[in-house]
């Protein structure tokens, strides 16, 4: 094609005719498609099999290939009707009827990689690993930002919350309900916890709630002792005993608490269209109270809590 549109001569027409013949475009996109409409041939789906951390990148990839194939094979049929009359016009109404086939399929593949996560939790384990085994990220935060990295690179509608913390700290984790929201990994020095949620709340007023259920928490958070002047103990002791999950039954889904302040917690969280800070609530003000029967003491815990679906 590129010989005719220098030299438009009886001899770059032949050679343009004879290669249309060959490849002919109609019949590619033919290919293309019976390929494409078959699970075990179509080779997006294929690709999409493979690195779930790369899952947006290959998705966009395969597109654009198969985009610029259709469109290129599109424009061969254009340019070879206007340069060949008894050509005519049947074969870019079919492969413009095909490449309109080729877009609904399109947005049916992003809409099941969107909503179906075929990332968890295989995917998420592979992340944290990664990140557990990579000794340059020495801090939580540079831990937690190369989680949230990992996280934007899945296709994906859900959201999510990743928290590290040191190891050592006192923490628990609760799931509330049958579905299993998050994962947990501690290794080489530092916890790991991975919570994600596809859904929205079930009531407007659920984020509301969360957000006002964790002062009463915090007004009722408290551990009595007598002469165990040992508070980090007692705090141990109400972490371990349930009471975090045994309060939450009813309001959260999920629910993550750190006996330990702000500066030792690093948390990224994704954007919701309400505002809120991810699928749920957290808070740094949480607290306990130690009381030994001479002394108290009030020991902070960060509450992480998941929506109910």
């Amino acid at each position: 094609m590129q010989d005719t549109l220098n030299d438009l001569s009886t001899d770059s027409i032949e050679k343009f005719e004879a290669n249309y013949k060959k490849s002919d475009p109609q019949n590619l996109v033919y290919e293309i498609m019976t390929k494409l409409e078959q699970e075990s041939t179509n080779p997006l789906k294929w690709a999409m099999k493979g690195d779930y951390l790369k899952s947006r990148d290959t998705f966009n990839k395969w597109k654009e290939i198969l985009d610029s194939v259709l469109a290129e094979a599109l424009f061969l049929e254009i340019y070879a009707s206007a340069l060949f009359p008894k050509v005519g016009q049947h074969g870019i109404t079919k492969i413009l009827e095909k490449t309109a086939r080729y877009k609904e399929m399109l947005k049916e593949w992003e809409e099941d990689y969107l909503t179906k996560e075929y990332f968890w939790p295989e995917g998420i384990e592979q992340l944290m690993n990664e990140v557990h085994d990579k000794k340059s990220l020495s801090t939580k935060e540079a831990k937690v930002n190369k989680i949230w990295a990992g996280i934007e690179s899945i296709m994906t509608n859900c959201k999510f919350y990743a928290v590290v913390v040191n190891s050592g700290h006192i923490y628990t984790l609760a799931e509330l309900t049958r579905n299993t929201r998050a994962v947990i990994s501690e290794r080489n020095g530092f916890v790991i916890m991975i919570y994600h949620n596809s859904k929205k709340p079930r009531k407007q007023n659920e984020y509301v709630w969360l957000k006002e259920i964790v002062p009463v928490w915090n007004k009722r958070a408290k551990v009595l002792d007598a002469f165990n002047f040992n508070h980090w103990s007692m705090v141990r002791r109400y972490m371990e005993e349930d009471n975090i999950a045994r309060l939450g039954h009813s309001v959260a889904a999920f629910i993550f608490a750190v006996a330990q302040s702000k500066e030792h917690i690093a948390v990224r969280y994704s954007k919701m269209d309400d505002g809120s800070l991810g699928p749920g609530h957290f808070t740094f003000d949480g607290y306990v109270v130690c009381d030994d029967a001479i002394t108290k003491t009030t020991q902070p815990i960060f509450y992480l809590l998941g929506y109910r679906t």
